[in-house]
């Protein structure tokens, strides 16, 4: 897949902003996720229109088998594919330290199909986060 296909942008540097931003929905309806902590992401479209804006936007073209990893706060999102002829395929998994608990938010999208038989406050060590890389 090319970058003129609709490759996901990064947005350089952005983990490190001390910012959390609440999600945009796919249907650009940005009060989707208003019940979520953190900032409304900027319009980063019309920023990257404005003169004198220097955004440090930053993708790759990826071939099938690629891997693209980032840090789960950096501002990052792609639009539609736009193609008639190519395909669009990702598959998306999150990894997280063996520190981590499990905290579901309200009105926040689920990430797994089945519900975790951990309770909230838990380490997130069961079924369905397995832990895949044992010490």
């Amino acid at each position: 897949m090319t970058v003129e296909s609709s490759g996901v942008e990064y947005l350089q540097g952005s983990h490190g902003w001390g910012k959390e931003f609440r999600p945009i929905h796919f249907g650009d309806d940005t009060e989707a996720y208003k019940m979520l902590p953190g900032e409304t992401l900027p319009d980063i479209d019309a920023l990257r229109k404005e003169p004198g804006n220097e955004l440090d936007v930053v993708n790759w073209d990826m071939l099938a088998g690629d891997c693209l990893l980032h840090h789960g706060m950096t501002v990052h999102g792609a639009p539609g594919n736009a193609s008639a002829t190519q395909r669009r395929r990702a598959y998306a998994t999150r990894w997280t330290g063996d520190d981590v608990v499990y905290a579901p938010r309200e009105g926040q999208a689920r990430i797994t199909i089945d519900e975790p038989t951990c309770g909230v406050g838990e380490p997130i060590n069961c079924a369905v986060f397995p832990r895949l890389w044992p010490r």
